[in-house]
């Protein structure tokens, strides 16, 4: 009857604390800025909400990368730089040189998406709606000259006081990689771009924005600062299930990141009238004659936690203590597209039991109809910093500060204490028993016996069931 008591009160405990776990992150609104309202000083630079002209964002130190393509009447082209902790604009990112020589020039729109690296250098690219200088004539078989072909560009600032300078350039009519698919199809690049790594060595990654290639992405490699070569590898997504619905392609618009384990990447369908509009991760498989092979992983963010509507075309994968998440933005029905857009984070640390942790309280804006949304995350030494960009130009800025560390008492039946130090756990008295079990997943990770302490080597929320010499039951919470 003892024993059975005992587990019910520790099922008890971890019902409760694993309630207080799954209902979220506490996260405090830095700054916002919708269609109806805003909190950011806009007295130097004024959004507009007519158009989409905002497509992209990113993060590095305390600055704030926002893309503007708009026309010089309303709000000009070029990188706008906030203050990443108050929104307050700081300045535009040059277009020119030095000597005053422009660098950044062509494609179909100047400037569309911004990507930051570790050591925080930023990259900008252009939209090119055909990335192909030539067109292949089946007649002659012989390239011609394509009048609306525009070359991709990702341009480079080594820092946000640097000026730019051109860090690809690249006509896909032109490249071994891309050649025989640009003989019979459009290659639309710069809805999108991510990068991962540092400015040294790190991987920049584009999508082509066609219905008939989203089942691929481009990968280009940087080492020692530069490419290692302006033809791409080109990396494709298949399906080894062949009972599964799932789609091996990537959304429309669609924006394909590093995943969290070596070899994956993640992307976020968004195709209506998909079977999976969801979050979903691919993983290596086996070389072949096209490419390298991706399948996707078993599993995806689950359905009892899903998106209203699953229409963001953005899925941004980070890590903190323990825990893996994804930041979206998801958006509600609507007759004249989606509206209601809400900035979202999901712990997806178990992929097949994901569940959402955080949603904006606030409304990022209404009525989408074209359009791009992204999320940028900044790592903090006590926590983290998340930004969500919405397809009207609603921006939201929201902080997490991890809890100190701390002990929590649950019972207690006598004076008795903890103390903590690294990954150690002390007592106040040596005790007969010890068992550490972690909070969200009731999995017992450490024990011993006739101990003065114990040593936990990881991090997060445990409970720590200790056994006096006398006989009693203590259960304190304990957060490392």
């Amino acid at each position: 009857m003892k024993t059975t008591l005992l587990s019910s009160f520790l099922i008890s405990s971890f019902l409760c604390i694993n309630a207080q776990a799954n209902s979220g992150l506490e996260l405090k609104e830095l700054f916002y800025l919708t269609d109806q309202q805003s909190s950011i000083p806009v007295d130097s630079w004024l959004p507009s909400f007519a158009k989409n002209f905002s497509r992209g964002i990113a993060v590095s130190g305390n600055n704030l990368y926002i893309p503007v393509r708009g026309t010089e009447e309303l709000m000009g082209q070029g990188v706008y730089r906030l203050n990443a902790t108050t929104g307050q604009y700081i300045s535009t990112l040059p277009l020119d040189d030095a000597s005053g020589k422009r660098v950044i020039t062509g494609g179909d729109f100047l400037i569309n998406d911004v990507v930051t690296s570790e050591d925080g250098a930023i990259y900008v690219c252009n939209m090119a709606i055909d990335a192909r200088l030539n067109k292949w004539v089946k007649e002659t078989e012989k390239w011609m000259p394509n009048k609306d072909g525009k070359l991709f560009k990702i341009y480079k600032y080594a820092t946000p006081e640097s000026f730019p300078e051109e860090f690809l350039s690249f006509d896909a009519s032109a490249h071994p990689t891309t050649q025989g698919t640009a003989k019979n199809n459009i290659l639309r690049f710069g809805d999108g771009i991510t990068f991962s790594g540092s400015s040294q060595q790190g991987r920049l990654i584009a999508v082509p924005e066609n219905s008939g290639l989203r089942d691929r992405c481009y990968e280009w490699s940087v080492k020692e600062g530069a490419l290692s070569s302006a033809d791409p590898q080109v990396i494709f997504f298949h399906n080894e299930f062949e009972e599964s619905a799932i789609k091996p392609g990537v959304g429309k618009y669609g924006r394909v990141y590093t995943g969290f384990e070596q070899e994956t990447y993640i992307e976020k369908g968004t195709q209506s009238g998909d079977s999976e509009i969801r979050p979903r991760q691919f993983k290596i498989g086996k070389r072949d004659s096209k490419g390298w092979a991706y399948a996707p992983l078993c599993g995806m963010v689950s359905e009892s936690n899903a998106l209203r509507n699953g229409l963001g075309n953005t899925a941004y994968p980070f890590s903190y203590g323990d825990r893996k998440y994804l930041a979206c933005v998801d958006y509600a029905n609507a007759v004249n597209g989606s509206a209601d857009a809400r900035g979202v984070i999901i712990d997806v640390t178990d992929f097949d039991n994901s569940f959402e942790v955080f949603r904006t309280p606030r409304s990022l804006g209404n009525q989408y109809l074209n359009g791009t949304d992204g999320v940028a995350v900044k790592i903090n030494k006590d926590g983290f910093n998340v930004y969500f960009l919405s397809s009207k130009n609603g921006i939201a800025a929201y902080s997490y500060v991890n809890p100190n560390v701390g002990i929590e008492e649950i019972s207690d039946n006598r004076n008795f204490g903890l103390s903590i130090e690294a990954d150690r756990i002390s007592f106040s008295e040596k005790i007969r028993s010890v068992k550490i079990y972690q909070i969200q997943s009731g999995m017992e990770i450490a024990s011993d016996t006739d101990c003065s302490g114990v040593t936990v080597n990881m991090k997060g929320a445990f409970l720590v069931r200790c056994i006096l010499s006398d006989g009693h039951v203590v259960n304190k919470r304990v957060i490392l």
